[in-house]
């Protein structure tokens, strides 16, 4: 027999007696439910508590500061939240668009810097190559294009590693970069690289993903949790017009989302200081395959020379052709 469910009906968000935001994730994760009665699905807030250790899932409705929650789930940390969080989903004739519920989701023994379960993306073939930390998503990660509804999410597998037990981030170019080490580090640095033979065979550079430096990595948030976007990689292409547009890959360092940015800057051509910004969520290997165009355009993030990278332009646009955009934002004036 399951187990009783317990009524919400006063537990409010401005009047929980003892319950306190939790630290896993610093307000809350964003997940897309889709009702079986509705067309299309909405924007919903699981918020995380500590005391007593609970997830709470409500509508993100800007004008009901008091909204009653949709549903709690106790004890979030334990390795079956996935799970329960699908079965309560389903009692009340809700299914995410998550990652968590594709077949193309393979649950791994790790788990994201927020403590959620973690797998890898299995879309496509490409995957087999790619490497892991580009692959994996965390099990609340938003539904790409490629979404395949499951009737049940796979069973995670059974570690003995603690759940904080983290997939390996993905490093900054800056801490890579040994000018910025300490002197004796940097010394060291330099020394062993002297010594080091020269007729090595290089690693393939799928064998690390590594975020740049500069062009705002880490100040975008991202659309599905509280983390920072890392930029992994910007060409600079003309628009028709001839204005600067640039295409760029982007992580979360949270939850790994990937995402798919196209910026148009017309403050040239335009005297309304014109950009027009849209982001798009993509699959982990669409993400590859886009940084393979990037890696190979010598120079590529730089304006320079931009007018001459119509293929380049077109083949990563037609890896977001026909998908719809998470944000659409046109911009005038500094």
């Amino acid at each position: 027999m399951p187990a009783e469910r317990k009524p919400l009906q006063n537990f409010n968000i401005d009047t929980m007696s003892g319950i306190y935001p939790g630290s896993r994730t610093m307000i809350y994760q964003r997940l897309r439910l889709h009702h079986q009665e509705e067309a299309h699905s909405h924007w919903y807030q699981l918020q995380w508590y500590s005391d007593p250790p609970a997830a709470v899932l409500l509508q993100m409705r800007a004008a009901t500061p008091t909204t009653a929650p949709l549903l709690s789930l106790p004890e979030p940390d334990r390795s079956d939240f996935v799970e329960r969080l699908h079965n309560e989903l389903a009692a009340r004739e809700f299914k995410a668009d998550a990652c968590f519920a594709c077949r193309h989701w393979h649950p791994l023994s790790v788990h994201t810097t927020d403590g959620l379960p973690a797998g890898r993306c299995g879309w496509s073939d490409a995957q087999e190559t790619m490497p892991s930390a580009l692959s994996t998503q965390s099990a609340l990660s938003l539904a790409c294009e490629h979404f395949q509804r499951l009737d049940e999410p796979r069973t995670s597998p059974i570690t003995q590693a603690s759940p904080s037990t983290s997939h390996p981030r993905v490093l900054k170019l800056a801490e890579l970069d040994p000018d910025r080490l300490p002197f004796w580090p940097r010394l060291w640095h330099r020394l062993s690289r002297r010594g080091r033979r020269q007729d090595h065979p290089t690693s393939h550079w799928a064998d690390q993903v590594i975020e740049r430096s500069g062009v705002g990595a880490g100040t975008e948030p991202c659309f599905v949790c509280q983390g920072r976007l890392g930029n992994l990689g910007a060409l600079a292409v003309a628009s028709p017009e001839g204005d600067k547009q640039t295409l760029s890959i982007w992580r979360c360092r949270n939850c790994y989302t990937t995402y798919f940015n196209d910026w148009t800057d017309r403050w040239e051509r335009l005297d309304s200081l014109e950009t027009e910004e849209l982001y798009y969520r993509i699959a982990p290997a669409e993400a590859y395959a886009a940084m393979q165009i990037i890696r190979n355009t010598v120079g590529g993030d730089h304006p320079g020379g931009r007018a001459e990278r119509r293929q380049e332009r077109a083949q990563l646009l037609t890896l977001v052709a026909g998908k719809q955009p998470l944000s659409h934002q046109v911009r005038q004036g500094r």
